[in-house]
């Protein structure tokens, strides 16, 4: 009996010495008046820090217990609270506010437009003022600290390729593996006066892959983990534009609401949300303050929606916290930013896991970056004074931390050694071993009618023997003419400031005569020979045809004269044969061989274009500002053997220009180009827009156009490329799942023959 009265007392006293189990409460908040559903209501439970906000459709869920009450408070509303008990407890609650127009500043709102519009027109009428405000800052410093990591597992193909042990990966909270790649540190102290001076007092960088440490910055970094200023209408990342939330045409991308104020120092600050209005639309989401007064950012959040349809970017997430100055504006405090970047199309997704919940799997690089800014009192004026050192910098984080030790571990395997070369093979188009480089890899294979199959063998001399002096050659085997070709070249570096190269090369191979000499400057990292690509040498339909012995010596001087222009001069000496394909001709009457001689210059125009040296090339990123050429080519015919009445001189010229801008998420991509061409011209020489015959696309090339259709003296060509970024497809129901892209190409020429060409030479004709 006593057993049971204890059990008794133990169930009625459980319910008093035993905490509830915790609920679920979900519902709407809708406005009183309109009926409309209330995004971003702030909801917390009273008394706690635990809390929550409605979605954009006004509906929320929060955990509670059955003696909780629950607070509901919107900026423009009264805020209301609600008890929780027995009878709403297992309800979706209907939580119905109303305005509260008292507690609002005074301003005048047009009846087109509502509070939160009227409030952000504030500050869209002080942004010029305000983005001026930070320019006007003319010194300061910034401590820049960037990581990137590749997400990994045990499992993954990557580790167990490079037989990476588990204590030299990163652990992540979520539970994931990280394999430290690249990890840098910088110090500059700024001045802004006509132009932006930066002064670096100290760089520190280190990366699993040394030798391409340089484009890991060129491409990733620059084009990623940029400085974000919301100021501006449009943010570019990786090239590509995203609407400001604070842009002049926000309310056409954005849904934006007064959600939050609070009073700092008697004046009061405003919190603004904001959406995009389409969830495939290429914005962002998040949120941000700004005070009364000065209508400027005080902080701001915001995110790449994760329903965007992006390329390679998944997830982006920056952060920047301003600071008031003693005169009252405000400038940069703190810039974060983290970014999840795919390698490439669908390698990468996020798995759930039970233990340690999402766990990113795949081929995912994460991109942190923290910038922190200094005014000219904390101005840091030597090495000493890096990360842990100093007080009033941030310190190394432990993933920072263990990114830097194991960067520096990693880099010794060789298998990563192997990878290493190999990146810097595709980027440079050279494989380095020992003192020597194998390459252009490019120009290993091509076809033509004469030679059939064409294998080359190039090589040349390499940093390790000399830094500033390269001696080189290649040597091809046809498989169909059975011929070896040849050529020998040499460069060298002058050890002066300004970067200046004079190189030499002679050779005793078969020409193109599809190919235009202005290639290499418009296309800046061109293929030396062939079809342009590997593709259209195993596609072609049939071999090209318009190829002629060549025997050729030319000199070149390349210099810069000045930031933005520079200079080549490449004076040349030709010996031309007749092929069977190509029979030079004067007046009907066969030449075994011709001689040209004449020099090419070339002066390039640029602006603010990222690049990296590679030995003696340029490696050249994006054009998001014009590039153009301009060309002259000078030159005589000579040595014919047969009487004419010409002077036998030709004059070229040939303007391009090439350039790539954002419309938003829309990127457009042209070049134009046009030459004129007078004298006694050569045919090997005249324009012929330069076909492929093959299913390899080229973005200079018309790749379905046979290899000579035309011959011109007068000529122009439009390459346009328009890729929408899905700005069609992301709106369609079912397309938008398929993450499919708008590109758009068009190809045009225009050419004719005008009685300033005269020809010695017979142009061929089929």
């Amino acid at each position: 009996m006593m057993y049971k009265i204890s059990y008794l007392l133990l169930f009625l006293f459980s319910g008093i010495i035993m905490p509830a189990f915790p609920i679920n409460i979900s519902g709407v908040v809708i406005d009183n008046e309109t009926n409309d559903p209330i995004p971003f209501v702030n909801i917390w439970i009273e008394g706690t820090s635990i809390g929550t906000t409605s979605n954009i459709d006004g509906k929320f869920s929060i955990k509670t217990d059955s003696v909780s009450v629950i607070k509901f408070s919107s900026v423009g509303y009264i805020a209301q609270s609600q008890a929780v008990n027995m009878e709403n407890a297992d309800r979706e609650w209907e939580i119905r506010l109303s305005s509260d127009m008292k507690n609002i500043d005074e301003i005048s709102v047009n009846p087109d437009f509502s509070y939160d519009e009227e409030m952000f027109k504030k500050v869209l009428s002080h942004k010029n003022e305000n983005n001026d405000n930070i320019k006007a800052v003319k010194k300061f410093s910034n401590y820049d600290r960037t990581t990137v990591l590749l997400a990994t597992s045990k499992e993954d193909k990557i580790q167990k390729l490079l037989k990476i042990p588990d204590s030299l990966t990163i652990k992540g909270k979520n539970g994931a593996s990280y394999l430290p790649v690249y990890f840098a540190e910088s110090l500059k102290n700024i001045t802004q006066e006509n132009d932006v001076d930066v002064d670096v007092v100290s760089n520190q960088k280190d990366g699993l892959l040394p030798n391409l440490n340089e484009q890991i910055e060129s491409i990733v970094l620059n084009k990623i983990a940029i400085d974000f200023n919301f100021y501006k209408n449009q943010i570019n990342v990786f090239d590509r534009g995203f609407i400001s939330p604070i842009s002049n045409v926000a309310l056409l991308y954005y849904n934006i609401y007064l959600t939050d104020s609070t009073i700092c120092d008697g004046i009061k600050h405003y919190k603004f949300s904001f959406y995009p209005k389409n969830k495939h639309a290429v914005v962002f989401t998040g949120s941000f303050w700004i005070e009364d007064e000065s209508f400027a950012l005080i902080s701001i959040d915001a995110t790449l929606s994760e329903k965007a349809n992006i390329n390679f970017i998944e997830d982006l997430n920056v952060s920047i916290d301003y600071e008031k100055r003693p005169d009252g504006t405000w400038f940069y405090k703190n810039q974060k930013m983290n970014v999840k970047f795919s390698l490439g199309k669908n390698t990468s997704f996020t798995v759930k896991d039970n233990q340690y919940g999402n766990i990113d799997k795949g081929e995912k690089l994460h991109i942190n970056r923290s910038l922190q800014y200094l005014m000219p009192k904390d101005t840091v004026p030597s090495l000493d004074y890096m990360g842990d050192k100093n007080s009033f910098l941030n310190p190394y984080s432990e993933i920072e931390q263990q990114a830097k030790t194991g960067i520096e571990q990693l880099k010794q395997n060789p298998v990563i050694k192997s990878f290493d070369k190999i990146g810097d093979m595709l980027l440079s188009g050279y494989y380095t071993q020992g003192i020597l480089e194998v390459g252009p890899i490019f120009d290993f294979y091509t076809t033509n009618k004469i030679e059939g199959q064409r294998f080359t063998l190039p090589v040349r001399t390499g940093q390790a023997l000399f830094k500033n002096f390269t001696v080189g050659g290649y040597l091809g085997y046809g498989t169909k003419s059975k011929e070896l070709k040849y050529g020998i070249s040499a460069a060298y570096k002058l050890p002066v400031k300004t970067r200046t190269i004079i190189s030499a090369q002679y050779s005793d191979d078969y020409a193109l005569a599809t190919q235009s000499q202005y290639t290499q400057f418009i296309q800046e990292n061109p293929y030396n020979k062939g079809n342009g690509n590997f593709i259209s040498a195993l596609t072609s339909k049939h071999p090209n045809e318009f190829v002629f012995g060549q025997k050729r010596i030319d000199v070149k001087l390349e210099t810069d004269l000045s930031k933005n222009i520079g200079l080549s001069v490449n004076p040349y000496y030709n010996r031309n044969y007749s092929s069977y394909f190509i029979r030079f001709k004067v007046k009907q009457a066969e030449l075994n061989s011709f001689d040209n001689r004449g020099v090419l210059i070339n002066f390039r125009f640029s602006f603010d274009r990222d690049f990296d040296e590679v030995y003696f090339a340029r490696v050249y990123y994006g054009n998001t500002k014009p590039v153009i050429n301009m060309s002259f080519d000078i030159g005589q015919i000579r040595d014919f053997g047969i009487a004419t009445n010409s002077n036998k001189f030709y004059a070229l010229s040939n303007v391009s220009i090439k350039h790539r801008f954002s419309i938003a998420q829309i990127y457009i991509r042209y070049m134009v180009n046009a030459g004129y061409m007078i004298g006694d011209v050569p045919y090997t020489l005249l324009d012929k827009p330069y076909g492929t015959n093959s299913l390899g696309y080229s973005r200079y090339s018309f790749n379905l156009l046979d290899y000579s259709s035309f011959a011109h003296n007068l000529y122009t060509n439009i390459h346009l490329n328009l890729n929408g970024g899905g700005i069609l497809f992301n709106h369609v129901p079912l397309l938008s799942n398929l993450n499919l892209r708008e590109i758009v190409s068009f190809k045009c020429h225009y050419g004719m023959q005008t009685k300033q060409l005269t020809n010695s030479i017979d142009i061929p004709v089929d």
